[in-house]
């Protein structure tokens, strides 16, 4: 009778910690909202078109924090480009960003009576408003080689994404140098073909310098998804590059 008790108990004990809606984060304080993966709230700047207005949110918390920064990375080269003291009790901020690149945040705090600050878990995303449902995510370009011959890139997607079997690619890009405030919107891009789909390995695209003007470049890659109405759906990925010279 005392080991079917004790059975019970264990069973009772698993169901009752299965249930309910709790959720935790892996900081175990705090859960990052927006953006994530793609940017959904947010606003051009109007005094320079290549930047983007971002709103960041996060859940409420049942401690009270102080202290709070806001930590943003390149996700390209993991260096921290913004660092912004924020009232995490406040659940949202504005941060402007260079546009087109993938970054990475998250938020350190201190609860209020600890010593120490926590980090919240960290999300990913693109700084470009995309607000098509079931657009593929931009992917991450990555440079291989820039020599007086050719420039080589790769891309891949920095996380899962839900569309990634049935995708495939167009390379785009400027045969004219253009200045560093130019605004991307405004380019001129001349298609590079190549043979690139979810399956290829590894997702590649080679430009001769020859095709190239001495001077700031720009690669597009643009992700494509057919959908069940022979719709496409599109997002798109920027890379601004230097060519020194031609040969």
């Amino acid at each position: 009778m005392k080991s079917k008790l004790i059975l019970l108990l264990i069973c009772l004990s698993a169901i009752f910690s299965c249930s309910g809606e709790f959720i935790a984060s892996k900081s175990g304080f705090i859960n990052l909202s927006a953006p994530d993966g793609k940017c959904e709230e947010g606003s051009n700047d109007p005094t320079n078109e290549n930047k983007l207005k971002i709103v960041f949110s996060w859940d409420p918390s049942e401690s009270t924090f102080e202290n709070g920064e806001l930590i943003i990375k390149d996700n390209q080269t993991k260096e921290t480009v913004e660092t912004l003291p924020i009232d995490v009790n406040e659940l949202f901020t504005e941060i402007t960003l260079d546009r087109n690149k993938w970054y990475s945040w998250q938020i350190s705090a201190t609860e209020q009576g600890a010593s120490k600050p926590v980090l919240s878990d960290e999300k990913m995303f693109y700084s470009e408003l995309i607000l098509v449902e079931n657009a593929p995510y931009p992917v991450l370009i990555k440079p291989i080689q820039n020599n007086t011959e050719q420039v080589i890139f790769e891309w891949e997607s920095p996380q899962e994404d839900p569309s990634r079997d049935n995708l495939r690619y167009k390379t785009y890009y400027t045969d004219k140098a253009v200045s560093e405030d130019t605004p991307v919107s405004s380019l001129t891009f001349v298609e590079r073909e190549v043979d690139v789909t979810s399956s290829t390995y590894p997702k590649r695209v080679t430009i001769s310098t020859s095709l190239l003007e001495a001077g700031i470049n720009y690669l597009k890659v643009e992700s494509i998804l057919a959908n069940q109405n022979n719709t496409q759906l599109k997002s798109t990925s920027y890379w601004k590059f230097t060519v020194s010279t031609n040969p």
